[in-house]
């Protein structure tokens, strides 16, 4: 699955933006195993919430959080 074709630029730099996940030892932190979205500029590295699998695929519920933006006066992103 190429997710990353799927997410919209940053909005708040308009650099592209990558999932990662947490890796390490879930004994000794909890936000282990969990899936976030980044932008790839380090001047920005905004990024989403973390997601766990629960039976889905967090990517899923993430690219809907990202790729989700308001709309100004002339309907444009």
């Amino acid at each position: 699955m190429n997710d990353e074709t799927k997410l919209k630029p940053c909005p708040c730099c308009g650099s592209n933006a990558y999932f990662d996940m947490i890796e390490g030892d879930p004994l000794i932190d909890t936000s282990v195993g969990g899936w976030f979205i980044e932008c790839s500029n380090p001047e920005c590295r905004l990024t989403t919430q973390l997601r766990f699998a629960a039976g889905d695929d967090p990517r899923i519920a993430l690219v809907e959080i990202w790729n989700n933006r308001l709309l100004d006066e002339d309907g444009d992103a």
